[in-house]
């Protein structure tokens, strides 16, 4: 049994791999619950990586033959285009070599509607030009409660539908959040297929579900992309 292990800037997900088969998704906070279930089970592997704390106490604590903590430097054949690499989330690098092994003969758009909005390109040459990051929904949410006086805090994530014309106040901040953001999504995807013929789009995170269906592009979706990424480089490091 393999573990990969993604701290974000939100929850923590642990994903068990048989080999490449994902057979078990556990998302939690609570540290003893994560350390129970992992002393539950045989994990011979394991792989840590995120945008949150790495270091942390029941990563050190449970057992296992073998445990990586992802860096840059396992990704050597990645050029960089972008000015600041040591900077890059290892979401973000994850998913753009991830990308490249599945869909070499492309350029690769990245989009994660994580706790952030993240767009991350990379052409067939492997160099990793760039992107954009922007807030998420939950975060958007949460700055239009926090900065105001009175709009309430809406829990995007048990939001349906969401329509142009919002008829109530709580309506109307779903409108403006999930519309406003797919109209973004929309026209930054519009601006990089005039820059790039041969665009591959894939589209990972939370928010997948908000808006996989509603753009006019072929899209390649999968929520489990970077944790599936992950485990690649996991297992190409065995």
């Amino acid at each position: 049994m393999n573990l990969v292990v993604e701290i974000g800037n939100t929850n923590t997900k642990l994903a068990f791999f048989e080999k490449k088969e994902l057979v078990e998704l556990l998302i939690q906070v609570d540290s003893t619950i994560i350390l129970n279930r992992l002393n539950s089970i045989n994990v011979e592997t394991a792989i840590i990586a995120g945008s949150g704390n790495t270091r942390i106490d029941w990563w050190k604590e449970f057992p296992a033959v073998k445990k990586i903590c992802f860096d840059a430097d396992m990704l050597p054949e990645i050029h960089y285009a972008y000015l600041t690499p040591k900077s890059l989330g290892a979401d973000r690098l994850i998913n753009a070599w991830y990308a490249n092994q599945l869909f070499p003969a492309h350029t690769n758009l990245i989009i994660d509607t994580g706790s952030c909005i993240t767009f991350t390109l990379i052409d067939h040459h492997k160099t990793l030009l760039g992107g954009s990051i922007s807030p998420g929904l939950t975060l958007r949410a949460k700055s239009l409660h926090d900065y105001t006086d009175k709009l309430p805090l809406i829990n995007i994530c048990k939001t349906e539908t969401s329509e142009l014309v919002g008829n109530s106040t709580k309506s109307s901040i779903q409108s403006g959040i999930i519309l406003g953001t797919l109209f973004e999504i929309d026209k930054r995807i519009e601006q990089y297929q005039a820059l790039h013929n041969n665009l591959n789009i894939i589209m990972t995170g939370g928010g997948t579900q908000f808006f996989e269906n509603k753009l006019n592009y072929k899209i390649f979706a999968d929520n489990h992309f970077t944790l599936k990424g992950l485990n690649e480089i996991l297992l190409s490091n065995e």
